[in-house]
């Protein structure tokens, strides 16, 4: 992100990736040098209405199971599995938190 977007009024949305040593991933290449690490992705909502927001590369993950959702609109769906070409909706004013699968 630049500095610009940061002071933007618009912008209701932000996805977080954490992992590769407890930072966010620099280069898919080093991976080797943290293998085992978990991988964490996080979904921020803050608009008034649901978004749909799109997994990273999947070299980042093919595999991501859902471990928390504030909204818990759908209870059927905690501990799903979504793959990395899945889009998924996150309700308003709610975050959701996936781990990467190995």
């Amino acid at each position: 992100m630049l500095e610009e977007d940061w002071r933007t009024g618009f912008a209701k949305s932000l996805e977080v990736l954490l992992g590769h040593c407890g930072s966010a991933p620099v280069d898919p290449e080093d991976e080797a040098r943290c293998a085992g690490d978990d991988r964490f992705l996080i979904m921020f909502n803050a608009h008034h209405e649901q978004l749909t927001f799109h997994f990273p590369a999947s070299r980042w993950g093919k595999n991501w199971i859902k471990v928390l959702d504030t909204s818990w609109a759908v209870p059927e769906e905690a501990r799903r599995i979504y793959g990395a070409s899945d889009p998924l909706p996150v309700y308003a004013r709610s975050l959701i938190m996936l781990r990467g699968l190995v």
